[in-house]
């Protein structure tokens, strides 16, 4: 149980700033980080070199997520969980009254505002259950200083006052003392407001200056930095409003023990004798010297004693009163000095000596008058991995409450409370992570491949001068050698990330390249120490398969290369987490997630993906926070209970059910809709037959994992492990030990094309008979199962179309067939199928085994099916020859470099027997340890999250990920190459062919027809278009859409789990959508008739004016800005989905219809015209729908830019004193004509907007006819342009200067033409001038701010000419002028 009884002491403890390696001496006997391994020198011993136990002992493995996606639906079943555990006792309170009937709720510093998060979907799930309004809550007050997460909470949280800064919360009167109530400070718009008052206040306050990142200059809360401020602010905040609770966060490092008596008023007179670390002050802090001060007493008139000094462990506040001496069992005495003392007034006393004064025992308390303000606090320790959530994050809760609200008993009952809220961590990391073809990891990787990416790869390669390794002068380079030497690696072996001299690299095929290019050469020496480390533990891992998360914005002496198997380590706003088994670093969307931040339900806005990354680092744990919040609405009924009663209603929480709603069953029409037809095996076959297009459409090279398909025509393919590669990142990526074949491909320019011809070819709904479901499984209750299409996918060398059962929202089942080829070493080609039954017993732990597979090669006739028998128990008899280097002795560990993996393998057994001889193929498959027969291959299949071993098996493909098709066996896992077993015990896999086992193919339920026009408005020209619309079974319907009616609904993605409902719609809708494909009518461009494009303040709004400030910032009104981002928010969305049942109950069938609004879409497109609201009347506007395999009108392409062949030459300017060339009179006729306005151009912008789950894209089209403006004069170097421009800026001098333009403090203008160029060529410039036009061009030039301040306005006004250069726009002087 936590308890704040005690402080333990950190003598002979490392200090907190401490590096990884120095705690490692410290505690030598922590099986995690034990010393190097000793060398093994000379022959191979038979001793084995000394091995590093396992890192952690592993959890059970992760159940199967079965279909679903955590990240959609985990923090909702987490909550519910939460919610049904204290339903009884929230129940109790409500009665009692111990709720406020609105519970107003007040946040600080907490970033994404997670407890409101929380408080909504309690909200949610107590409505789903029928106890709706049983807790209301109000989010009253969000408290934040950063700029763009302030704009985050005013998009996501508009009720709430949003106030910049927690320090004005409580002003201060002319002595520095509290003002009186009401308080009125300004909000983020700069407006005056009250500071609102709260039932519950949350406030995570800083944390930058306890983390122990900080490892040589910590702060404490009275050095005042951003930690201290927001601290004593939050208190002041709650003495001044009594707020009845409060709950403070924290990392454990905080010093809770100060912060809980600088709230109490209490002091253990203990604790201030012992070392202040480990809760306490560790005083390495610049503004001191390392000695604390003393403690010390004044002796006032009255006779208090005042503190006058405060030593660095006591939370205390000089100027306090000491009242009291309380004793272990709770009395107290007054805390007055004998009459024999002999400190008189104004005399002061030390804390020793007021110890003998006043006989305090060490386990005394002093009562302060801070106490006076009748509070109590009680810190507990939580882990966000005991909530739920796939991250190891330890943090410090504090609840503080008013004596109004219990005794001080009450922080024990919390706590307790809290812990029984906890979750058990159900899917491992991996099923929270984005696939590497979502839209927010291709944007991810865009950007490295644009000119950010290439940016950050120059600054990297400029800055890596030589051979980085040898660089004396950096302390990085010290720290990663004594790092190597403590682990006995050799530095030089690099083979993971390859890197070497000036900054080159050949990095594993795992990795992006572009990513690898932006770290520099320690983060890349960092990847090359953490995966000989992993190797380096009893049972070694390879992390390139293996999930291992590694935060490398830190140094090796620091973070770690552990971290719990299937979690992450915590997530910091700063971290680059770096996934080596996905070759990426960890998204800021992803540590949203990871955070149980439900995404899909915020607003995020321009984020960018450090400022992401940032609100999830500095965000807490939504299921922690909300459990310490149920707690503290469960608290009162809770301690009221007897204990008896106590332990009962806890025990009744471990076994309440969450409130989580049911899948609705297939009704019985529904199971009359179900009519199968033949025809199974012709469409299979089609899809057989379609395995070579698959393939060349499919990923096949790591490059192409997001969405892409590389421009190279040729391709290197694997002789061994099947991997490939293409020619384009074949440099950049390690190949030396594949035997590469090169293969000329013909690719398509994208996948969608052959996604389309995917989904028109594959069935849309099958049924899998009764008999054959009773087959497969015999203890399910015998049903036909009608299967949909959810899913196409586009994987490595296939596609993957999954099937799951209809009406269900998680899936009993799952169907994934495999068009393409696969890696088998007769190489596999056509259609292939595993099948998986997902139950409670069957998902109790690790990935569901399929039941049954299929395959249909493509000249094949029928699919055949075979089921998993029990596998059959065969002893391997083994024998092996030509020793070779193991996978430890190839990473340059020292300890192991004569360890030897065996290079064949020879097996005696009839169906497995035959010779295994070790391929050179390293990086691509686990430990570089993959052997080739004549039955198949030999390998160890990882286990990914690392709960269990890796696995030994033989399959008649390389590829761990097909294993599940072409195993043949698992051999014990015992054996490892190292282990020279003679005899293995093995468990041989048994397919058994099943005539039963067959799927029909349903008639389609899900009927598309073009829509009529449907108008929600009378405002006819904002009217959506309506696109298609679709009949369904009411159940599906039901099961889709949860709180479906016989009213029209829209589907959006805002709103309580709207994200989820649209993603599962529309997974289950889009087969039948893009098969069916739009109407034709909707294909072409069409003329939308109107004027004013880009004028519409409801679907365009106008962005506030832009004003200037110092320095030349471009600065705007805050409400204005806020009222615009709103708005931006409300425009009508381009398409509109709603949903209805045709009657009530849903047996008649539902309707869904898809609809645009091209208006809406076209005022976005026209607003991005250049002018378009000063020119309105000149824009025309189009709309089309486009399907994936019509080609975009935005698409780039290839143009070209005519010369000036086709105009005649100008006359030479009679101010100029030569003659131009003829190619240079054209150009100059050809600039007159456009500054003339001559020349007419059609300027268009075009809007797209992809309808969520298809890719049906909304296109409009803004064009404005206008005069072109201006132009670039381009031409070879030496080709005369200078010339040319000074030609045109002589034409027509006299009638420029006759006409010259006021020039006023209004209206500062004048005639001359301003010309920027770099600092050498300004006198160039002008000696052009007089060369070209004598004195006849009146000019200004200006080299600095210092010539810029000789120039008077006269001057300006009188010039033909300026002539500046561009560094002087960046002069403090100039810009502080403007």
């Amino acid at each position: 149980r936590p308890s704040n009884a005690g402080r333990p002491s950190n003598a002979g403890r490392p200090s907190k700033g401490a590096s990884a390696r120095e705690k490692k001496a410290a505690r030598p006997s922590k099986p995690g980080r034990p010393s190097k391994a000793p060398s093994v020198a000379g022959a191979e011993k038979t001793e084995k070199p000394h091995t590093r136990p396992t890192h952690r002992p592993p959890p059970g493995p992760y159940k199967d997520p079965a279909g679903t996606v955590p990240a959609d639906f985990g923090v909702e079943s987490i909550v519910a969980a939460q919610v049904g555990k204290v339903l009884d006792l929230l129940k109790m309170a409500k009665d009692n009254g111990d709720l406020p009937e609105v519970i107003r709720v007040g946040t600080a510093c907490s970033g994404t505002d997670s407890p409101v998060l929380g408080t909504v979907l309690d909200s949610e799930v107590l409505a789903a259950a029928g106890h709706q309004g049983l807790v209301k809550f109000e989010h009253v007050m969000s408290c934040e200083i950063e700029p763009f997460k302030q704009a985050f909470l005013a998009r996501n949280y508009p009720g709430a006052v949003l106030l910049p800064d927690i320090t004005k919360l409580t002003p201060k009167d002319k002595m520095g003392k509290t003002a009186p109530r009401p308080y009125y400070t300004e909000n983020v718009l700069g407006a005056k407001v009250e500071v609102p008052d709260c039932d519950i206040f949350v406030a995570g306050t800083v944390c930058k200056d306890f983390s122990m990142r900080k490892s040589v200059y910590r702060m404490d809360l009275e050095d005042m930095g951003k930690s201290g401020q927001t601290f004593f602010a939050a208190v002041e905040y709650i003495f001044a409003n009594r707020i009845k609770f409060s709950v403070f966060e924290n990392v454990c490092n905080s010093p809770w023990s100060k912060m809980r008596e600088y709230i109490t008023g209490v002091l253990e007179i203990s604790s201030l004798g012992k070392s202040s670390a480990g809760g306490k002050k560790v005083v390495t802090s610049r503004k001191t010297t390392g000695e604390d001060e003393r403690f010390v007493f004044v002796l006032k008139p009255d006779g208090q004693l005042e503190v006058e000094t405060v030593s660095r462990n006591a939370g205390v506040r000089v100027g306090s009163i000491l009242l009291n001496v309380r004793d272990r069992n709770g009395s107290e005495r007054p805390a007055r000095l004998p009459k024999t003392s002999s400190c008189g007034v104004g005399g002061k006393i030390d804390i020793d000596e007021l110890v003998n004064e006043l006989d305090i025992l060490p386990s005394d308390f002093l009562v302060f008058d801070t106490a006076l303000q009748g509070y109590y606090a009680h810190k507990i320790k939580v882990d966000s991995k005991k909530y739920g959530l796939p991250q190891t994050r330890e943090r410090g809760y504090m609840l503080v409450w008013h004596e109004s609200q219990g005794d001080a008993g009450l922080g024990e009952k919390w706590a307790e409370l809290v812990q029984e809220l906890e979750y058990p961590l159900q899917y491992s990391l991996s099923e929270f992570l984005l696939p590497d073809d979502d839209e927010r990891v291709r944007r991810f990787r865009e950007v490295l491949r644009g000119p950010l990416g290439r940016r950050a790869k120059e600054d990297v390669e400029s800055a890596w001068k030589g051979d980085w390794e040898h660089d004396e002068n950096c302390k990085d380079v010290a720290r990663a050698k004594k790092y190597h030497k403590d682990l006995g690696h050799s530095p030089e072996v690099r083979t993971v990330t390859g890197w070497g001299k000036n900054g080159i690299f050949k990095g594993n095929a795992a990795l992006w390249p572009e990513l690898l290019g932006v770290f520099d050469s320690r983060q890349r020496d960092q990847i090359e120490s953490f995966t000989a480390e992993c190797a380096a533990e009893e049972r070694p891992r390879d992390p390139i398969h293996s999930s291992y998360v590694w935060d490398i914005s830190q140094n090796v002496g620091i973070a770690s290369p552990y971290n719990r198997p299937g979690v992450t380590g915590c997530l910091t706003p700063g971290g680059w987490m770096f996934m080596p088994n996905r070759g990426r670093v960890m998204l800021g969307y992803e540590k949203l997630i990871c955070q149980g931040i439900p995404v899909s339900r915020l607003a995020l806005g321009m984020e960018s993906e450090v400022q992401l990354s940032d609100l999830a680092g500095n965000a807490m744990s939504l299921p922690v926070v909300n459990a310490c919040i149920l707690a503290v609405l469960a608290l009162k009924p809770f301690a009221r209970l007897r204990e008896a009663e106590r332990r009962q209603c806890m025990r009744a929480m471990r076994d309440a059910i969450p409130l989580e709603p049911e899948a609705t069953p297939l009704c019985a029409s529904a199971r009359e809709m179900l009519e199968p037809k033949e025809g199974t095996c012709v469409a299979f076959k089609a899809l057989a037959q379609m395995w070579q297009e698959a393939e060349l459409s499919s990923i096949l090279c790591k490059c192409e994992s997001s969405g892409s398909i590389s421009a190279a025509s040729e391709l290197l393919q694997c002789a061994g492990c099947g991997i490939s590669i293409c020619r384009i990142c074949a440099p950049l990526v390690a190949t030396d030990s594949h035997e590469l074949i090169a293969r000329k491909v013909e690719r398509p320019t994208a996948p969608c094309g052959f996604m389309q011809k995917l989904r028109c070819a594959a069935p849309p709904r099958l049924l899998l008979p009764s008999s054959a479901v009773e087959a497969l499984q015999p203890a399910r209750a015998p049903a036909d199962m009608a299967f949909s299409l959810a899913q196409v996918r586009r994987g490595e060398g296939c596609w993957i179309l999954r099937y799951v059962p209809e009406a269900e929202r998680r899936p009993s089942a799952e169907l994934k067939l495999f068009v393409g080829k696969s890696r088998r070493h007769d190489g596999f080609e056509g259609l292939r199928g595993e099948l998986r039954f997902f139950t409670k017993v069957s998902n109790q732990g690790g990935k569901v085994p399929a039941v049954a597979r299929m395959r249909l090669p493509a000249n094949g006739k029928r699919p055949v099916w075979e089921r998993r028998g029990a596998a059959d128990e065969v002893d391997l008899k083994m024998t092996y020859s030509d020793l070779m280097p193991s996978y430890r002795a190839e990473l340059g560990l020292k300890a192991w470099r004569n360890e030897t993996f065996p290079g064949t393998v020879q097996i005696q057994h009839p169906q497995l027997g035959g010779t295994y001889t070790r391929l050179s193929c390293r990086g691509t498959v686990n430990q570089g340890a993959l052997w080739r027969g004549d039955r198949g291959f030999l390998y160890l299949k990882p286990d990914v999250d690392r709960t269990g071993p890796d696995v030994p098996t033989l399959s008649e493909s390389p590829a761990a990920d097909e294993a599940e098709s072409f195993a043949l066996a698992s051999l014990d896992t015992a054996w490892s190459p190292l282990s020279r077993a003679q005899f293995v015990r093995a468990q041989q896999v048994v397919w058994e062919k099943v005539a039963a086992v067959h799927f029909h193919i349903l008639d389609e339920v899900l009927l598309v027809t073009p829509g009529e026009p449907m108008w929600l408005t009378s405002e006819a020209k904002r009217a959506p278009v309506n696109v298609a619309s679709l009949a369904l079974p009411g159940d599906i319907m039901a099961n889709l859409v949860p709180g479906c009616t016989t009213k029209w609904q829209e589907l959006a993605p805002e709103g309580a789990n709207g994200g989820q409902t649209l993603r599962h719609f529309m997974e289950a809708v889009a087969s039948t959508l893009l098969r069916d494909g739009i109407h034709e009518s909707f294909r072409d461009w069409q003329t939308l008739e109107g004027n004013g494009w880009g004028a519409c303040q409801v679907c365009a709004p106008q962005p506030p004016a832009s004003r200037w400030g110092k320095r030349g910032t471009r600065c705007y009104n805050n409400e204005e800005s806020v009222d615009f981002e709103l708005r931006m928010r409300q425009r009508p969305k381009p398409w509109y989905i709603r949903v209805k049942f045709a009657r009530d109950g849903g047996d008649h069938g539902a309707r869904a219809e898809f609809a645009v609004r091209p208006v809406s879409a076209a005022h976005r497109a026209a607003a991005a015209l250049q002018g378009a609201a000063s020119q309105e009347d000149g824009i025309t506007c189009e709309w089309r729908v486009v399907e994936p395999t019509q080609e975009l009108e935005s698409a780039p392409g290839s143009f070209q830019v005519n010369n000036s062949e086709m105009f005649k030459p100008a006359p030479r300017p009679s101010a100029f004193l030569k003659d131009l060339y003829e190619r240079q009179a054209k150009a100059l006729r050809r600039m007159q004509d456009i500054e003339a306005g001559k020349v007419p151009f059609d300027q268009q912008e075009i809007s797209e907007h992809q309808l969520h789950g298809v890719s049906w894209l909304l296109e409009a089209r803004a064009t404005a006819t206008r005069k072109l403006p201006g132009g670039v004069l381009a031409d070879q170097m030496g080709g005369g342009k200078t010339v040319t421009t000074l030609a045109l800026v002589a034409s027509d001098l006299d009638g420029k200067r006759k006409a010259p333009p006021p020039c006023n403090a209004e209206n500062p203008q004048c005639k001359a033409t301003l010309i920027l160029c770099p600092a050498n060529l300004v006198r160039q410039w002008d000696a052009e001038r007089k060369t070209f036009t004598g004195s006849a061009l009146k000019a200004v030039v200006i080299e600095s701010a210092n010539d810029l301040a000789k120039v008077t306005i006269a001057d300006m006004q009188e010039a033909d000419v300026v002539i500046a250069c561009f560094d002087l726009l960046a002069e403090d002087k100039y810009l502080n002028n403007l």
